[in-house]
């Protein structure tokens, strides 16, 4: 009986991350398709070139936080702790990214966008790290129920704001006042936010930044690093060709980061089955993720023959003739899928056995790889060169990854 109960909430819980992720994705990927579609390909240059340009910067100053508390004992005040920590974090990156967007961007509609976004992203990581919180509780489900919410409010107000005025500014300002009243209402509320408590911590100063920073420093540096090897070919792209091409690309490869964000519910519930796995028997986990490794790749092989021989039909669907003309790009990067759940299971496993360092070594190698490989085959090929940059940078973490983890179980 208790066993069908744990299912049952098992199930529930699943049900409502992975739902809740999907139609966030989709609402990601939503936006480059109305911008696409009512807009104008300037406007998608604009938005997709500034995400790449703010993304690195807010990655490393959550210093991968949420999975660190995700990961730790059950702690009401080390939740408030982490939570003064982010607000002070993205804060930083905020202030770098404006004093870097004064001096160095000198086109005015960029800038606007580039800040706008970069707000939008100080709500954002607010709302992770109380996800973190609610994954510590096992209270998965509030995180889907979350996601949804930010889904619908999402595409409403950016579509509804997009499509009547054909103003990205505008649409991006009434956007940022929508999601701050989701954090405040909804999951600031449902965290039950103790004002108090913050309180009492920043007067008995107990924020123990630099602990946590210093700690969480190299996991910092991993995700800035992984961000950047994602972004460099779009630096590269802008630099060798123009903005309006970085944005025929990141609309192509963001049906592959959709796909991969639905990842994120089956990472968080394998979490605690991996860490029961490793802490009983290790060659039991070993047997486990091979047999996951295994499954997810012919499942994701089966799901690329499927989608194949109908890329353009696809791209067709979504976006304007322009980015149709560059299915090629879909077709190269649909095979990146393999190895996205593989990599994302694996850097699950690399903290779970504290790797934290391999990990940020692995992620320099590749951002070196990238970096390289990418100069040479943008400037060859232009995006099909990044495209191929991408897949191959790609399989290389994965081999990296998976010989570290191999190494440590197999050797216990």
């Amino acid at each position: 009986m208790l066993k069908k109960k744990m299912a049952r909430k098992f199930l529930s819980q699943f049900s409502w991350v992975f739902v809740g992720n999907l139609l966030f994705a989709l609402s990601q990927w939503l936006v480059l398709v109305i911008i696409t579609k009512s807009g104008n390909d300037l406007d998608l240059g604009y938005y997709t070139y500034a995400l790449a340009i703010i993304s690195p910067v807010f990655l490393f100053f959550t210093l991968d936080l949420r999975r660190v508390l995700a990961t730790s004992e059950i702690s009401t005040k080390l939740f408030h702790t982490y939570f003064l920590n982010r607000v002070l974090h993205v804060n930083i990156a905020f202030i770098i990214l404006l004093i870097f967007t004064v001096i160095f961007i000198e086109d005015k509609v960029l800038s606007l966008v580039v800040i706008l976004l970069s707000l939008l992203k100080v709500i954002e990581y607010l709302s992770d790290i109380i996800f973190g919180y609610f994954q510590q509780l096992s209270l998965s489900d509030l995180i889907g129920k979350s996601q949804l919410l930010r889904s619908v409010i999402f595409i409403l107000v950016f579509g509804t704001g997009y499509i009547i005025t054909t103003n990205l500014i505008f649409t991006l300002l009434l956007l940022n006042i929508a999601m701050l009243l989701r954090l405040l209402l909804y999951d600031v509320k449902k965290s039950k936010l103790d004002i108090n408590l913050l309180r009492s911590i920043l007067q008995n100063k107990e924020l123990e930044v630099k602990t946590i920073a210093l700690s969480n420093t190299t996991l910092g540096i991993t995700l800035l690093v992984d961000s950047l090897t994602v972004n460099v070919p779009r630096y590269l792209l802008e630099y060798n060709t123009d903005i309006i091409i970085v944005g025929y690309f990141s609309s192509i490869y963001y049906i592959i980061v959709a796909a991969s964000l639905v990842i994120t519910p089956v990472t968080i519930m394998l979490s605690p089955i991996l860490r029961r796995l490793y802490d009983l028997n290790k060659k039991e986990l070993w047997r486990f993720l091979k047999r996951t490794y295994i499954f997810s790749g012919l499942l994701s092989l089966l799901t690329i023959i499927v989608i194949l021989p109908f890329s353009k039909e696809v791209l067709a669907i979504f976006y304007n003739e322009n980015i149709v003309g560059y299915s090629l790009v879909f077709d190269i990067l649909l095979f990146t899928v393999i190895f996205q759940l593989l990599n994302a299971i694996n850097g699950l496993v690399l903290i779970m056995i504290n790797k934290k360092r391999v990990m940020m070594r692995i992620s320099i190698i590749n951002f070196v790889i990238v970096l390289i490989l990418g100069s040479v085959l943008i400037y060859i090929k232009g995006i099909i060169g990044a495209s191929f940059t991408i897949l191959i940078v790609r399989i290389t973490m994965f081999v990296f990854t998976i010989g570290v983890i191999k190494k440590d179980i197999v050797s216990k």
